[in-house]
């Protein structure tokens, strides 16, 4: 599996709520998979061309970045209004995205009961997630709606999270280049 589903991608109090949260859905009668972990910057905007680019534009960045061609009617449609988003976050994705499924099939319609129990699962599992841990924050309760994405709301700022791993690039920087130096000085000994 590849860092875009794989949830040890995930930050890891993130991915502990999600792992519990995929048992009690299932238990639930609700089958449901993680659809996206982490992106890179360039994988994320070829989800934000979608809607705002021609179409072989829109499939020439999405092939170009593991993913599937669209139709035209696919792509009247803008699935993502940032550029910047919590699935960037380094080292690990502070957010993820998911999909109900039933028959083998994903169910996009967000009001939709597959489980018959009268709520509509997209809710269901994003309550399930809620009450798992209170720093869980849903895309559903954004005035833009998101239904299928999650994150981690404890106050980490992406770009306090870049400003963080730019330091952390120096530092491995500057340990690699003592390991270089030592390593030289051992092999004129």
């Amino acid at each position: 599996m590849n860092k875009a589903r794989d949830l040890n991608y995930a930050y890891k109090p993130l991915k502990e709520v999600i792992e519990k949260a995929l048992i009690v859905a299932k238990k639930c009668g609700l089958k449901v998979i993680i659809t996206s972990v982490w992106r890179s910057s360039v994988r994320q905007h070829a989800l934000w061309v979608q809607g705002r680019k021609s179409l072989i534009e829109v499939n020439r960045e999405r092939i170009a970045n593991g993913l599937s061609k669209i139709t035209a009617e696919q792509n009247k449609k803008k699935i993502t209004w940032i550029k910047k988003s919590y699935h960037m976050c380094m080292p690990k994705s502070m957010a993820i995205d998911f999909c109900i499924i039933h028959d083998k099939k994903a169910i996009w319609d967000t009001k939709a009961d597959v489980n018959d129990n009268e709520i509509p699962d997209y809710r269901e599992f994003v309550d399930i997630c809620k009450l798992l841990n209170s720093n869980i924050e849903c895309g559903a309760d954004w005035k833009k709606k998101d239904w299928c994405h999650i994150q981690w709301r404890n106050g980490i700022n992406i770009n306090q999270n870049e400003v963080d791993m730019e330091q952390e690039k120096k530092n491995l920087i500057s340990a690699i280049v003592e390991l270089v130096e030592l390593f030289l000085k051992r092999l004129k000994k």
